[in-house]
C-alpha cells in the first residue's frame, strides 16, 4: 500500500522542486525500493512516469527527438541518467539539501542531453 501512495504522490506533485524534499525525507525507503535486484514494480513505475514527464515535456517545447539515434535510445538516455543521477543523490551519506539538488538535476537536463532534441522540425 505504501508503494501505492507513494507513486501517487509523485505523481500529483511531480515537478522536481516539490518532490525532492519528500524523496530526501524519505531517502531510506526509496533506497530501499530502488534497490538494484529487488521487486523492480517502483523502478519501472517511476520510470514509465519520468517517461510520460519527458515526452509531454518535449512536446510542451514544441520540439521532438533527433533522428540521430532511435528514439527509443534517446529517452532511455534522458530517463535512465536521471534515474541514475537520482540513486546516487539519495544513495549518498550526506546528500544535498533537495533546492541544491535541483539544481544539479536542471543542469544535468541542459547539458548533453539537449542536442538530442530537434528543434527544427
Amino acid at each position: 500500500m505504501k508503494l501505492k501512495i507513494m507513486i501517487y504522490r509523485i505523481k500529483q506533485f511531480f515537478s522536481f522542486q516539490l518532490v525532492l524534499p519528500y524523496i530526501y525525507e524519505h531517502r531510506l525507503t526509496f533506497q530501499a525500493l530502488l534497490v538494484p535486484h529487488n521487486n523492480q514494480t517502483f523502478y519501472y513505475e517511476l520510470r514509465n512516469l519520468l517517461l510520460r514527464i519527458i515526452n509531454e515535456r518535449i512536446h510542451a517545447y514544441g520540439a521532438q527527438v533527433t533522428a540521430k539515434i532511435p528514439p527509443e535510445y534517446v529517452q532511455s538516455i534522458l530517463i535512465d541518467s536521471l534515474l541514475g543521477v537520482l540513486m546516487v543523490w539519495i544513495n549518498k551519506p550526506v546528500p544535498e539539501k533537495p533546492a541544491e539538488f535541483a539544481k544539479i538535476i536542471s543542469q544535468t537536463r541542459l547539458l548533453a542531453p539537449l542536442e538530442l532534441l530537434d528543434f527544427e522540425s
